[in-house]
């Protein structure tokens, strides 16, 4: 790509009122390299510097370039090597596996993704202090003091039962590169300036096992919330152009395809030549063995979209719970088992895919049965309590009423079912009632007009027994009236 220079290399606006000039840091950084600072400050960015032409990382100046000032054209140029490493399928952890972690967050009606962060490593920190030693190691060392700290005795070393020495430090991870073949080089208005750093780190995070310790310890910070780190790449890592502003400068972007000053057709041959002080030889099919940046964002995305897919591919599929290990074979089952078995979970299969509706008519008619059932029973009763009742009628026959009792009985029916006098008001009807004959045909009677209760209703029961009728046919007071109070009740 190319950046054109507005304003830099010193020189100030035509309203400028400061007293330093505009300058611009021009490089490549990766995602945790700090925004609050120039580019080249740490390990995880390199740049070049507009007033010198030095090439700056860790901070450090190095002699590179021929400096660049407003109206240049600078060419930036990376060199990564291809394919990416791929990760290790045996190692869970290897950070070259790609996971994303998206955390959905709803704000003002819009869904956004949260991302884990990738914080700087302590190893990345110690090169930096690292260099800060080396700065300060050729200044003065501080005079030693004669008299002995009041705080002496609470050192570890002089304390009463603490370790002796220093504590022990922990051992650092190395530091893994990408080769050789990685490198960064400038162009400065189409003239190359040779390569600028080569042997880059790797974007990739460090190895990091997990903690248990550290994960019960968060795991008990209920109602806390932090930021966690993701030890696998996102598909997002790598190195981005990194342009740092300084005093109003301003600077022009140009990803490409095309540039004010074309790079050469192999631009690695033209920078080993700079090394090598040989001959460049022309590119026989005349295609450039370089792509520019602009090319890449399309990548980028169809790598995204690609992992969308995979995505949902994956939340779809059955979680098992031991996926490195090799499933245990399931023994053969006989035939007889296995056609048992294929039957029932064809019935349990049929149970599933009844509806509701269909559950409640199975309901119902099962209901209906046990209705039936009762009517049943209570009908085999009622003709075994009647043939008891004629046995018993046969062993014991009743003596049949002479003339002048049974010509009795017929004048006091007629005296009392007889209409009323002329001109009267009748609160007498006409009774449904038939005569009885005697005391013992009253039970017989009220036998033959007993409510049968057995019989079911659907809606009743579905009610949970609501709206069915409950008739009480023994009631203990009806026992204790006589004949005469009984038919003038039922009258």
């Amino acid at each position: 790509m190319e950046v054109k220079i507005g304003l830099g290399g010193g020189d100030k606006g035509p309203e400028s009122k400061r007293q330093e000039g505009s300058h611009v840091r021009l490089g490549w950084g990766r995602r945790e390299a700090p925004l609050n600072g120039p580019a080249g400050l740490d390990g995880y960015s390199y740049a070049v510097r507009d007033i010198t032409g030095e090439k700056v990382h860790l901070s450090r100046l190095r002699p590179y370039a021929q400096p660049f000032k407003s109206g240049d054209v600078i060419g930036m140029y990376i060199s990564l090597p291809s394919p990416h490493r791929q990760p290790n399928k045996r190692d869970p952890y290897d950070p070259a596996h790609i996971k994303r972690e998206r955390i959905a967050i709803e704000f003002k009606g819009q869904e956004y993704f949260e991302s884990y962060e990738y914080s700087q490593s302590k190893e990345m920190l110690t090169l930096m202090e690292a260099n800060d030693r080396a700065k300060t190691s050729t200044s003065t060392p501080a005079p030693l003091a004669t008299k002995k700290s009041a705080t002496v005795k609470n050192l570890p070393s002089t304390a009463r039962g603490g370790k002796s020495g220093p504590p022990e430090p922990t051992p650092m991870r190395p530091l893994p590169t990408l080769g050789p073949e990685s490198c960064l080089a400038f162009f400065v208005n189409g003239e190359s300036q040779g390569i600028a750093f080569q042997d880059l780190y790797d974007y990739l995070p460090l190895r990091t096992p997990p903690n248990k310790a550290q994960e019960k310890k968060r795991a008990h910070k209920e109602g806390l919330r932090e930021h966690k780190e993701n030890p696998y790449d996102d598909g997002s890592l790598g190195y981005y152009p990194l342009i740092s502003l300084f005093n109003e400068a301003e600077v022009t972007l140009n990803p490409g395809p095309n540039f004010e000053f074309p790079p050469p057709p192999d631009i690695d041959a033209v920078l080993m030549s700079d090394c090598m002080d040989t001959d460049v030889k022309p590119v026989l099919d005349g295609m450039p063995k370089w792509r520019p940046l602009c090319e890449r964002y399309p990548e980028y995305m169809a790598e995204q979209f690609a992992l969308d897919r995979l995505e949902d591919t994956d939340s779809h599929k059955p979680e098992k719970e031991h996926k490195h290990q090799r499933e245990p074979k399931e023994p053969k089952e006989p035939k007889e088992h296995k056609e048992h078995k294929e039957y029932k979970d064809t019935k349990v299969d049929e149970a599933k895919q009844l509806d509701a509706q269909e559950k409640l008519e199975l309901h119902r008619a099962k209901r209906r049965a046990q209705a039936a059932a009762r009517r049943e029973r209570a009908r085999k009763a009622k003709a075994e309590a009647e043939a008891e009742a004629r046995r018993k009628a046969e062993e014991n026959p009743v003596p049949p009423l002479d003339a002048d009792r049974a010509m009795q009985v017929d004048e006091q029916s007629a005296d009392r079912y007889s209409a009323p006098p002329t001109g009267t008001p009748s609160i007498y009807h006409h009774s449904p009632v038939a005569t009885v004959e005697s005391v013992g045909d009253i039970p017989t009677y009220w036998e033959g007009r007993t409510q049968d209760n057995s019989e079911y209703n659907t809606d009743g029961e579905d009610m949970g027994g609501e709206g069915v009728p409950d008739f009480d046919d023994h009631d203990p007071a009806s026992s204790e009236m006589g004949i005469d109070e009984e038919l003038a009740q039922i009258a």
